[in-house]
């Protein structure tokens, strides 16, 4: 409960992911395809917003990426709408965001989703078209959670940045 000072005051409470995710089932999602048009893609992410709305997910607004040809002189950022998705409450979802992920996914045409079940800190990427990393309906284990930037990598509107990353990229990242 914000406080009178904190009203008076115009401050807003913070998303704050490592608090939000902990037992908590959560995923990351995108509509976007680099061969579509801006307005393609806009239209794709606000339908498939509603879609996630509709199954009774919290569904926020972020800014999905990665850096193409990661840790070389050419590397740039390569950005696109995303949709960060979570169970209402703690505790087990009985795979409802799981499933609303990979459906949703497979729908959109998308390379892979990203999903971290209540029950663990470590994220996957599952992977819903047969083109793209990691493969149909295969998982790869990409981390936990960490507040940086990192290779894949998603972004708040308030700017802040996180990834989900194996302990060895961490330290990788470090040096």
């Amino acid at each position: 409960m914000k406080t009178l000072k904190n009203l008076l005051e115009g401050e807003q409470d913070i998303f704050d992911p490592e608090k939000k995710f902990k037992n908590r089932s959560i995923g990351i999602i995108s509509a976007s395809r680099g061969h579509l048009t801006d307005l393609e893609n806009r239209y794709r992410s606000e339908d498939l917003r509603v879609n996630l709305e509709s199954r009774g997910h919290h569904v926020i607004p972020a800014e999905g990426g990665y850096i193409e040809n990661y840790g070389s002189p050419q590397a740039k950022d390569v950005r696109e709408r995303a949709f960060i998705v979570m169970h209402p409450e703690t505790g087990n979802d009985r795979g409802k965001v799981f499933d609303s992920l990979t459906k949703l996914g497979k729908k959109y045409d998308q390379d892979s989703v990203l999903y971290k079940p209540y029950n663990s800190d470590v994220a996957n990427l599952h992977g819903t078209n047969e083109t793209g990393y990691p493969g149909m309906d295969k998982r790869e284990p990409v981390g936990t959670l960490k507040m940086k930037k990192s290779e894949f990598f998603t972004k708040l509107s308030d700017g802040r940045h996180f990834s989900f990353m194996k302990d060895w990229q961490t330290i990788h990242n470090w040096l």
